[in-house]
């Protein structure tokens, strides 16, 4: 799922709003990433609040987001490709194992 979000989608469209998948939330997001983004008044202490969001994203993607886009085949934009065996067992494998 990473190597799809990541090199596949990210590589792509690297901080392009709407099209980057490392950069989409819902509206209002929480962080300004984009120049095309809307800033509210409390971005101005993003660099505070940030780091131990960023910190959450990491259990998030292994224990919700990758399920949920298993099941969507989609990640924001990004077509998910189907797994190969080998990515099948590593992706069921690691969930097991965590």
């Amino acid at each position: 799922m990473w190597r799809q979000q990541h090199v596949v989608g990210h590589h792509c469209f690297t901080n392009v709003d709407e099209r980057d998948p490392d950069i989409r939330c819902s509206d209002p997001d929480v962080r300004v990433t984009a120049p095309a983004q809307k800033v509210h008044g409390y971005h101005k202490y993003q660099h505070l609040y940030l780091p131990f969001m960023y910190g959450l994203l990491g259990p998030k993607s292994i224990l919700l987001d990758d399920f949920a886009n298993f099941a969507d085949k989609r990640i924001g934009f990004v077509r998910v490709a189907n797994m190969t065996p080998k990515e099948a067992v590593l992706f069921w494998g690691g969930k097991v194992c965590r």
